[in-house]
């Protein structure tokens, strides 16, 4: 057994210790990890040896895989698990963290030594290692490396800035949404799904919250027509200038914008999303505007007609004469009722928790030959996290897989996969996977949760992610599962694997009614399979505006955000806005998240993946076909190009074709 380096608080090959974890040893580990790394870069760039790929490159990737090890567990504690000692040690961390990278990847000696050897050794690397060492050139220039002096420490400076900005921005997110709530009356709740009606009981009467569950299951249901206003107000007014000062993004959006216009002038880019796309699929501005002018072309026309079918049917059955934002989900939900015969309500009747995992692995198990293993655990931050095994077609494991499924006032929102561990082999030996699948739905009061089909659908996109993650035969860290995957198709795995949750077999095995057991008939899975398109110009055109509004707030250096947004908005979306809206302010994917100049990827992805899937529509070896998406997808990780990957598994380069016929919008 290895034995864990100085102040190492997660050891290599070993689940983190979340609950023991505390913000101070986790700074102390990540600063650990930092220091060791800056060392070992010291040490690597004054070497006079001959690089090679295991005196150069392997000892960075070490050092690089041990910093993601230690910060992987600040980052998800916090998270899943915030307190304000958490987020202390998350901006210090990050700070810390970033610091490193940055002057590692500013090391001219180092950039010397890593073109030196892929001048001398690039034709005896196998492809994989060939693109984990170009990216890696790229990614040292993309950090200032060939910069001036006082240049490239103001570029370390801003990068540092940009860090602390993101993690301010996300925990001002989380905090203005946990501060709202009030308490209504039980007539406030009368037409709300049961499990939904149980879970918002309180004390006092019941509650609704901005939390996700609460606040989306009452924006649906809730008759209240004045608190749905009130709420769609509150949402909106989440960390911006409505709302505290000290939980105002706008300031953070406003500085944060500047310094990413300033970094890619420095770097002598045009603007940031120029930069950034010039390392994804799309490669540069114009052809996403492209993408999204031929996707807004084929669903405004539906958006509208979709308007008025919504417009008619609030004024015909809701008594709404003028249909307003927050109307909108309300009179959908009922539209929908009212169109395929089935209410939100009967179908989360049929999805306890436990069978929609059950079939989930069954899903998964049959297309990639992978089984799963319930394991106890007693390091968990929640006592209702689930831990699972993944074994191979052989029996070997090939990683774990931890599941953390319902909201809590400390928890961020939102669905995501968090990768702790990523398989790699390394001079400390084998590391096998880890990965962490978050979401936020309604937990069960006295019995297991009850799914909505859209909460069975988003745990399929994230157990995507999973897989992507978890499925790599790649054992170059840099390359691992999702690292070196184009921002623009990392979306491609989770929104396949949706498509599988809408099989008539699949959904029927994941079926049982809560009170007699049976398994929902063929009638009513039909009904369901009429929701998959219900409204999709409306969903498209919403869409567009956020990925619009991404693109081009990188690209115009002194657009006013909410401006800017608000003009977007009217150009792709028909619904009607709300009065002073706020979107930027908590638009967490672009400004503190990993997508900035990157929300397109949805829809980009969704071409891929619909695309992808039509291979699977009719043919009668599913099994076959999970290999091949598995071998030329789910495990090359970044060793190859997205697009040599689709090419690889398609035979041709991906149309829109088959979304658009999936949404019925061609």
């Amino acid at each position: 057994m290895n034995m864990p380096a100085a102040a190492e608080l997660v050891r290599f090959a070993t689940s983190p210790p979340y609950g023991v974890a505390t913000p101070d040893s986790a700074r102390a580990a990540v600063d650990a990890a930092c220091a060791a790394a800056l060392a070992c870069a010291q040490k690597l760039s004054s070497d006079k040896a001959d690089p090679t790929w295991d005196n150069l490159v392997l000892p960075l990737e070490a050092s690089a895989e041990r910093i993601d090890r230690e910060y992987s567990l600040v980052a998800h504690l916090h998270g899943v698990a915030a307190t304000p000692q958490w987020d202390q040690a998350n901006q210090q961390c990050v700070a810390k963290v970033v610091g490193a990278q940055t002057q590692i990847n500013q090391d001219a000696g180092l950039y010397r030594r890593l073109l030196q050897l892929r001048a001398t050794c690039r034709d005896q690397l196998d492809p994989g290692r060939r693109r984990i060492l170009d990216e890696a050139i790229i990614g040292y220039e993309h950090s200032g490396v060939g910069l001036p002096d006082k240049k490239r420490r103001e570029f370390a400076a801003n990068e540092r800035r940009l860090s602390q900005l993101g993690a301010n921005f996300e925990e001002n997110v989380r905090t203005a949404t946990a501060a709202w709530s009030k308490i209504v009356p039980e007539t406030a709740f009368g037409a709300m799904p049961a499990d939904l009606r149980a879970a918002a009981r309180c004390d006092e009467g019941y509650k609704v919250e901005l939390l996700d569950p609460s606040y989306l299951a009452y924006m649906a249901h809730g008759t209240d027509r004045s608190l749905r206003e009130l709420l769609a107000k509150a949402r909106n007014a989440r960390a911006s200038d409505l709302g505290p000062t000290q939980l105002d993004n706008t300031p953070l959006v406003r500085e944060i914008m500047q310094l990413r216009q300033k970094q890619a002038k420095l770097l002598g880019f045009n603007d940031p999303a120029t930069l950034i796309l010039s390392r994804r699929m799309a490669k540069e501005p114009e052809q996403v505007e492209q993408f999204l002018a031929k996707l807004a072309q084929a669903a405004a026309s539906h958006a509208k007609r979709e308007l008025a079918r919504l417009t008619e049917f609030a004024q015909a059955e809701c008594g709404i004469d003028r249909i307003e934002a927050w109307d909108l989900a309300f009179v959908g939900e009922r539209l929908r009722q009212h169109e395929t015969g089935l209410a939100d309500a009967q179908v989360r009747a049929y999805f306890g928790v436990d069978r929609v995992l059950d079939g989930l692995f069954d899903c998964a198990g049959s297309l990639f030959g992978i089984s799963f293993e319930r394991v106890a655990s007693t390091s968990n931050w929640d006592p209702q996290v689930v831990r699972l095994r993944i074994k191979n077609a052989a029996g070997a494991p090939v990683g774990e897989l931890l599941l953390d499924l319902y909201a809590r006032p400390n928890k961020r929102g939102g669905a995501w996969v968090h990768g702790a561990l990523h398989r790699c082999t390394l001079p400390a030996g084998s590391q096998l996977p880890l990965a962490l699948i978050n979401c936020n739905f309604t937990a069960g009061v006295d019995k297991p949760a009850r799914l909505s089909w859209e909460e069975v659908v988003t745990l399929f996109h994230e157990a995507g992610h999973a897989l992507h993650h978890l499925l790599t035969k790649v054992d170059d860290y840099s390359a691992s599962g999702m690292n070196g995957v184009e921002w623009d198709a990392v979306e491609l795995p989770s929104q396949f694997l949706e498509n599988f949750a809408w099989r008539r077999e699949i959904a029927l095995a994941m079926s049982a009614h809560e009170q007699s057991g049976e398994p929902m008939d063929e009638t009513m899975f039909a009904k369901l399979q009429a929701r998959r398109n219900f409204l999709p110009g409306l969903f498209v055109t919403r869409q567009l505006a956020l990925a619009s509004f991404d693109l081009q707030i990188h690209r115009n250096r002194d657009a006013d955000p909410i401006e800017l947004w608000n003009r977007i908005r009217a150009t792709y979306m028909v619904t009607p806005a709300l009065e002073n809206e706020r979107l930027p302010c908590s638009f967490g994917h672009i400004f503190a998240g990993g997508y900035a100049t990157g929300y397109y990827g949805y829809l980009w992805a969704d071409v891929l993946a619909a695309d992808a899937y039509e291979m699977f529509a009719d043919a009668a070896n599913q099994h076959a076909l999970g290999t091949r998406f598995a071998s030329e997808v789910l495990e090359r990780g970044g060793t190859r190009s997205a697009e040599e990957n689709f090419f690889a598994l398609r035979g041709r380069s991906p149309s829109p074709a088959a979304l658009l016929r999936r949404l019925g919008l061609s």
